[in-house]
């Protein structure tokens, strides 16, 4: 039940309401407007002091707020940040102000006189909503009729939970209590330092946090269990497991390596973990997953685990997000960026080196070479378009804060150039850069200028300024390399120009490239590097010999493509490394999408890949192969595409079947995960399809009938041909589950049916706002992404969109709309796809950008089809 007196309070906030929907603002004094973004500089909180009153199954919740604060000069006004919240009283200096709420989340508060320089308390007494539908601010889900709170506020949501100023620059300390309901249980940032009996609940007041941000403030409250689980880093701070009621068991595999984890990040950083304890707060989706200090939040997805779940897939990925949650203890929560410009200095260094910590805790599982692979593969493919943003955008609206999330860009492309430097520079020198700038900076805000100070002086100011030119121009350059040999020695002759997927020119874009190479003559093999360009498009770099053959990025880590010569590629193959293998991979498929190479000279390093003992390979080989962009293909080409998929992969997938083996390399389980399913769907391989629908059936009647390793591929191979009783099963099954996750997983299963009665049943599931679209959500995916259900899936999303959109937050928005702008790859409805997402897409803070990028993006893959189509056909029937 919600505490007495907060449901009297709730219920007054209600007839008031109801007396008076929309009164009218209190007006600003004369020649006051509203910041256009960030606030006034002249006001700067000291610390925040917040006092809640919440039960998670109320709808609202009342709080006060309370900072001290230091005025530069007289103010009129007073903003700070509140959406969302109903505001009950308000004092400016220990006088009552009137509250003015302003677009964009602002809040002013006006004191009867001006408010005189110097110190001063901003306090605010308000009432404010728990949401339920989009998990953002001060969110609640229930479980086993069980309601629990949570909240999110990355990047600017803190706003929605109690006004503050809510802006990364106003880095303080903060005071924290919450009055629960008896039975309930309270966590966050710091330890609770006392509990006492309050109107009917619990108040629980917590020690004061070191400086923090507004959006990383954290707390939950409900009927939690608590798992222990023993203690990490130097000073052997408790990790613990806050989970819903009766789950604790789940946590197994998580709370077996998460302390070790901390451990891992000490001994990589040099800088000790920074914050007294470290909860885990097992939040309900996905969403919700973010790096508070002191109670990192973890969804059920990545955390609990069954047993007979417990595979290597769910192992690795909790394992590599979490260490990617708390490498931002360090990055982002000791050191946080300045504002959202330099977003990049959180989630760029974070992503660079989560997967290192990761290899740490399980090498088998080579982390590093894949996430390096991957990310760049991701940065160079979203770095080829026009629209692209900077890795250090200018932030001057919601719009630009919410995109500064951009996973190719903030995420894969800044760790993929930090790993180039810590090549060119060396591993121990890079990591003794960011070790300066986290002990330069700890408790602190940080600027891209800091970040390129301390690089200067570690290395050279030419370093930091060619890393400058990475941060601050967008796209990628490509690189041509020839080999001079004369009176004056051995250079490599580099020559750059900005590679774009439309083929345009951009004369005035160049780089100061941290380039190394790697040159050979008979047994004679060496690597060189220099900085080469940035004051034009050419320059030498000086070899050590007179090279029979050069690859111009050795290791693979090298931000730029290189221009390939198709006749040369055989030669060079035996030449490189494997990583550098994947690189000219990456490289090759985005050369020929271009028309800059023969699409049958990348397509035939495809056969090669796929026949190497390395898994990281082998996955290669499957992302070259889809330059032959099988999705658009007509019927008899598509044909051949699957015959083409049996051939090359079908021998390995059926010697590895779909069942696992009892102690097989961790390379053969990530083998089956990898070729099987592919070739059993893509493929259609029949032996292979048949054996996954007749798992799918066997895991349906009796879960504990085939291990996970095969259940869930298998039940998503078999949707896709699947029948009415298949649907039913997997249905049944979603709406049977208790838990939230393998709920959702198996309704995404239901967007894969094909049969176009099945496929209108699983979208009508989207459609009918019976299911919470946070679980159905995967369904319109699954169909958007499906060869014959993705139309089906677009006259959905635009039949229903007033319906859906109102249940979206903008980063869902975003994703949504770029997915729907590839079905704009088709050239007979490109326009139709435009017209409809565009106006759309301007509701959302981030979706603009987003679809400018994939309407782009589409438009290449229109240009690919139509230059490449008869070259893919020709590849095809060979």
């Amino acid at each position: 039940m919600p505490i007495p007196a907060l449901a009297l309070t709730v219920a007054a906030l209600a007839a008031a309401a109801a007396a008076d929907p929309a009164p009218r603002p209190p007006p600003l004094p004369a020649g006051e407007v509203p910041p256009a973004l960030r606030l006034p500089a002249g006001v700067r909180p000291i610390r925040g002091e917040v006092s809640l009153t919440l039960d998670p199954a109320a709808e609202r919740y009342r709080g006060r707020v309370r900072y001290p604060v230091v005025l530069d000069a007289p103010a009129r006004v007073v903003w700070l940040h509140a959406e969302g919240l109903e505001i009950e009283e308000a004092k400016v200096g220990g006088r009552p102000a009137r509250a003015v709420p302003a677009a964009g989340g602002l809040l002013g508060l006006v004191p009867d006189a001006p408010q005189p320089p110097g110190e001063a308390t901003v306090e605010v007494a308000f009432a404010g909503t728990i949401d339920r539908v989009r998990s953002r601010g001060v969110y609640a889900a229930a479980e086993e009729g069980r309601w629990y709170a949570y909240t999110f506020f990355e990047p600017a949501d803190a706003r929605r939970a109690f006004p503050c100023f809510d802006e990364p620059s106003f880095k303080i300390p903060w005071r924290l209590s919450l009055t629960v309901k008896p039975g309930d249980r309270a966590v966050a940032n710091t330890p609770a330092l006392r509990e006492a009996p309050d109107g009917g609940g619990t108040r629980v007041e917590f020690a004061e946090t070191r400086p923090l941000p507004s959006y990383l403030v954290a707390f939950v409250v409900g009927p939690f269990d608590v798992v222990e689980a023993g203690a990490g880093g130097a000073a052997r701070v408790p990790v613990r497991f806050v989970v819903p009621r009766g789950r604790g068991g789940e946590t197994r595999y998580a709370a077996s390596v998460t302390a070790r984890l901390l451990d891992l990040i000490e001994a990589e950083t040099g800088v000790p973990y920074p914050y007294e304890k470290c909860d885990v707060a097992v939040v309900p989706r996905f969403w919700g997953t973010m790096e508070h200090p002191g109670i990192v939040a973890l969804g059920q997805p990545l955390t609990l685990i069954p047993p007979v779940a417990e595979t290597r897939e769910r192992r690795l990925r909790y394992a590599s997000i979490a260490a990617h949650e708390l490498v931002h203890h360090w990055f982002g929560d000791l050191v946080t960026m300045a504002w959202w410009d330099d977003t990049w200095l959180n989630e760029s260094l974070t992503s660079f080196v989560d997967p290192v910590i990761t290899d740490a805790l399980e090498p088998a599982w080579r982390r590093t070479a894949r996430a390096r692979a991957e990310g760049r593969a991701s940065a160079l493919a979203a770095d080829a378009l026009a629209a692209v943003k900077r890795l250090r955008e200018p932030v001057g609206s919601r719009h630009e804060i919410e995109g500064a999330f951009d996973n190719a860009i903030t995420y894969d492309k800044g760790a993929a150039v930090a790993a180039m430097y810590e090549r060119f520079l060396g591993r121990a020198a890079w990591r003794a850069v960011l070790r300066d700038h986290l002990l330069a900076h700890a408790d602190r805000t940080a600027a891209s200028e800091d970040f390129l100070a301390t690089l200067a002086a570690r290395s050279t100011p030419a370093l930091a300024a060619s890393l400058r030119g990475f941060l601050e121009r967008p796209g990628v350059p490509l690189v041509r390399a020839s080999v001079r040999c004369d009176a004056r020695g051995a250079a490599a002759v580099v020559r750059q120009e900005r590679f774009l997927a439309s083929g345009a020119p951009d004369p005035a874009a160049t780089w100061a490239i941290p380039l190394c190479v790697r040159a050979g003559a008979g047994a004679r093999v060496e690597t060189a590097c220099a900085l080469v360009g940035g004051d034009g498009p050419e320059g030498e770099l000086p070899l050590p010999f007179c090279p029979e053959w050069l690859w111009p990025n050795a290791g693979g880590t090298g931000y730029h493509l290189t221009a390939l010569d198709a006749a040369a590629l055989p030669g060079l193959w035996p030449h490189l490394a494997p990583a550098e293998r994947l690189a000219l991979a990456t490289d090759a498929s985005l050369l020929a999408r271009r028309g800059d190479l023969p699409v049958e000279a990348a397509l035939g390093r495809v056969g090669p890949l796929a026949a190497s003992d390395d898994r990281l390979q082998v996955e290669a080989s499957l992302e070259l192969a889809r330059l032959a962009q099988p999705e658009w293909l007509g019927p008899d080409d598509h044909a051949r595409w699957r015959a083409f998929l049996r051939e090359t992969w079908g021998p390995r997938a059926r010697s590895l079947g779909w069942m696992p083996r009892r102690g097989e390399p961790d390379d053969t389980a990530a083998l089956r995960r990898l070729v099987v399913p592919a070739v059993a769907d893509e493929g259609e391989d029949a032996p292979l399809a048949g054996e996954a629908a007749a798992l799918a059936r066997r895991w349906l009647a009796d879960r504990r009938s085939v291990p996970a390793e095969a259940a869930w591929p298998a039940l998503e191979v078999a949707a896709r041909t699947g029948d009415v009783a298949l649907f039913d099963g997997i249905l049944a099954a979603a709406r049977a589950s208790r838990d939230r996750t393998v709920r959702a997983r198996l309704l995404a299963f239901l967007g894969r049916f094909e049969r176009p009665a099945l496929a209108d049943r699983a979208l009508g599931l989207v459609a009918s706002g019976e299911e919470d679209l946070r679980d159905t959500s995967g369904i319109l995916r699954a169909a958007l992404a499906g060869r014959e259900t993705r139309w089906r899936a677009w006259a959905l999303l635009r039949g229903r969109w007033d319906a859906l959109a109102p249940r979206l937050r903008s980063d869902e928005a975003s994703w949504l709309v770029a997915q729907a702008a590839g079905l704009a790859c088709d050239p007979g409805r490109a326009a139709e796809v435009a017209a409809f997402l565009r106006p759309r897409a301007e509701a959302f803070d981030g979706a603009p950008a987003a679809l400018a990028r994939a309407l782009e993006e589409a438009g290449a893959c229109r240009a690919a089809r139509a230059r490449n189509g008869p070259a893919v056909a020709r590849f095809l029937a060979r």
